[in-house]
């Protein structure tokens, strides 16, 4: 089944939305860890760092096969 068929079409939408949500978030917990210094700033930037990526790499294997 080509992948046309297996992607709805908001999909590229979600993922484009989720990257730059998680984008602001950790560059918001980014400037608090620098002004408070606490520890669980850091926990939430590393969990906005990792669902950002996932997002870039959905969006990057959905541009690969095709589907903008």
């Amino acid at each position: 089944m080509p992948m046309e068929e297996r992607v709805r079409p908001d999909e590229r939408r979600r993922y484009v939305f989720l990257l730059w949500f998680n984008a602001t978030l950790g560059v918001l917990w980014a400037v608090l860890l620098v002004l408070t210094g606490v520890w669980w700033f850091a926990a939430l930037l590393a969990v906005c760092l990792v669902l950002g990526g996932l997002s870039a790499w959905a969006l990057s294997v959905l541009r690969r096969d095709g589907i903008r």
